[in-house]
């Protein structure tokens, strides 16, 4: 789950959208919305992403209800957590 801060951060806001790269092998024409890159020989998306804070993704399982958060840290610029239902 992407953080707020850290390799990607200095964000804002927690809701982005985040430029994807989709790799020449699996073709290089345009659909929806996406743009030609011609420098990397690739295509470009936008996808939506929810970046979120410390602790917000264990309210939401706590939250949600019929499980325990056993565990969460941040690494390399995502909270993780480890979930027991």
């Amino acid at each position: 789950i992407f953080a707020v801060s850290g390799r990607f951060g200095g964000f804002k806001e927690q809701d982005q959208l985040i430029p994807w790269h989709l790799n020449k092998k699996f073709g290089t024409d345009v659909v929806g919305h996406g743009e030609k890159a011609e420098e990397k020989h690739c295509v470009v998306y936008k996808r939506f992403y929810h970046l979120f804070k410390e602790g917000e993704t264990e309210r939401l399982f706590e939250a949600a209800g019929g499980n325990t958060v056993r565990q969460s840290y941040y690494d390399h610029a995502n909270w993780c957590a480890i979930v027991e239902k």
